[in-house]
């Protein structure tokens, strides 16, 4: 007779599944144990409660009507063949300062480049380009040499 109770008991247990009670969530959803935000998917059990807030809206009845802008026709570009020279000038260069002794000189504007050299504290070089926080210090004419701008300053220490 007990032996039956115990399988009675079981298949009840097994029928009706663990009961999950969901949290009372006052800011978001419940998912297992704890609240989560309404626009997160809850991944814990089998439930498919995903709630969908509401769209914002757009507009209402009440919201006047923008004015239509004016458009302007794009202004006209010359299409006269002559060639523009980009390349960097020397004579363009500005003076700026090492601020550290522990900036390297790269052959590249990369710190995966060949070192060539380290600045010194107060070295005094000149920028001929500057391109993504770097600035190359060496002339055209000479073999290139790159700083991080971050380690150079206008004033000398």
């Amino acid at each position: 007779m007990r032996s039956v109770g115990w399988i009675t008991f079981l298949l009840l247990v097994v029928i009706s599944g663990p009961n999950v009670w969901a949290k009372n969530c006052k800011k978001g959803q419940p998912c297992g144990n704890s609240c989560i935000s309404w626009n997160k998917t809850c991944r814990i059990g089998g439930s498919s409660y995903n709630y969908t807030p509401p769209a914002p809206a757009t507009r209402s009845l009440y919201t006047p009507t923008p004015k239509p802008t004016q458009i302007v026709a794009p202004p006209q570009v010359d299409q006269s063949t002559e060639k523009i020279d980009i390349t960097p000038r020397d004579t363009d260069a500005e003076s700026q300062f090492a601020q550290t002794d522990a900036a390297f000189v790269y052959a590249l504007p990369s710190r995966s480049a060949k070192r060539i050299r380290r600045l010194v504290f107060g070295e005094k070089v000149s920028v001929y380009e500057s391109l993504g926080g770097w600035s190359r210090i060496s002339p055209t004419s000479a073999s290139e040499e790159w700083v991080q701008q971050i380690y150079l300053g206008t004033h000398a220490p």
